[in-house]
């Protein structure tokens, strides 16, 4: 991963520094013992999980995505160092989505020699994601035609199925706390510190007003997904290992940034929704992620500073597990509903291919120093 290169290479610059910052004339005497920070400004957040089918089906693939999340965020935090260097902090944030966009897609893997085939019959292919039993109840087979071959099948991935859906919807947030030890140069110019910590992370996500971009079967009608609504309420949480640092640079001006090495336990639970149907699904996954920020603190007088943050955050889970289960009104029959299950699919039991979060913010900053 590129940010983690980065992170300890800035973590090696931080430490050469140090000896250097120790041998000049300092700008003050020593590092306040507590600081309390308060920031407000704007985050970007994609979001994405990939799932396979029921088994014995695995060739059939969805991709849910959550793109260009522009979200109102605020946030506090504080830092404690005792007379010993013992170092703590702790930080929040909230955050409210204001705009984004959302899709699912749906495909099969194919080879590329049996594109024709598959082009041939894909009018009859109807996928797999229901329990069993539905496709009878459904009167369209279930790939059934092409499933005795899949041996004979490649990665190549052919879309059957995509729509697009607003996502400005929803809210986010984070948690984390650490421990560590602090080590001051001599000259009081800058510091570093190992941490070790705990974090928690949330989103609530949200898709409405879906709109149908592809469907090579061509079987869902638009009052199927009209009043349809998808969620997805996610965390993030686990142990992290990492550092922070600063050093002043001006006489009034410091310079920190900080680096994290979380390892999480990823749990997503999801729905489909209208007013005749419901498809629940849950996921569980380990998951790992990197976190940095960097910033700049200008301090007009000894008590308050005022600057500038801004943040990255890279998470992925490994393969996990999916489960899925669908619910309908007594007054809905399922085949009026089966176009729903294949578009939106529901894995009574599958497996998570990965779920992925990339992040960035830019906040402005008040510091208060005691």
């Amino acid at each position: 991963m590129r940010f983690v290169k980065l992170a300890v290479m800035l973590g090696g610059f931080a430490a050469l520094q140090i000896p250097q910052l120790a041998a000049s004339s300092p700008f003050f005497e020593e590092p306040p013992e507590l600081n309390i920070l308060m920031s407000g400004g704007f985050r970007e957040d994609d979001l994405k999980f990939h799932i396979g089918g029921d088994k014995p089906h695995p060739k059939v693939f969805s991709k849910v995505q959550w793109k260009n999340l522009k979200i109102a965020e605020i946030g506090a935090s504080i830092n404690y160092s005792t007379c010993n260097h013992y170092y703590m902090r702790a930080s929040g944030d909230y955050g409210k989505i204001m705009r984004g966009r959302g899709s699912v897609a749906n495909e099969f893997s194919i080879d590329h020699h049996r594109n024709e085939e598959i082009n041939h019959h894909h009018h009859d292919l109807n996928p797999i994601y229901h329990k069993k039993g539905h496709k009878e109840l459904s009167g369209e087979p279930c790939f059934d035609n092409i499933d005795h071959h899949h041996e004979r099948y490649s990665n190549a991935h052919h879309e059957f199925s995509k729509q697009k859906a607003d996502a400005g919807y929803g809210y986010v947030y984070d948690f984390s706390g650490g421990v560590g030890y602090k080590v001051v140069s001599a000259g009081g110019r800058g510091w570093i510190a190992g941490i070790v910590g705990y974090s928690y992370n949330r989103q609530n996500l949200k898709m409405r007003h879906f709109e149908q971009k592809k469907d090579s079967r061509d079987i869902l009608k638009h009052e199927d997904i009209n009043n349809l609504r998808g969620s997805y309420l996610t965390s993030w949480s686990g142990a992290w290992i990492g550092f922070d640092a600063s050093a002043q640079i001006e006489c009034e001006v410091t310079a920190f940034a900080t680096a994290e090495w979380h390892q999480v336990n990823f749990r997503g639970k999801g729905k489909w929704s209208n007013p005749g149907y419901s498809g629940k699904f849950r996921h569980h996954a380990p998951g790992y992620g990197a976190v940095g920020t960097l910033g700049f603190d200008w301090r007009p007088c000894d008590k308050w500073g005022f600057g500038v943050v801004g943040e990255y955050q890279q998470w992925s889970t490994r393969k996990g597990n999916n489960h899925g289960s669908n619910h309908f009104n007594e007054c809905n029959e399922l085949k009026e509903s089966s176009h729903l299950i294949s578009t939106f699919p529901i894995a009574e039991k599958s497996k998570l291919l990965r779920v992925k979060w990339i992040s960035y913010s830019v906040s402005a900053v008040v510091t208060y120093r005691y």
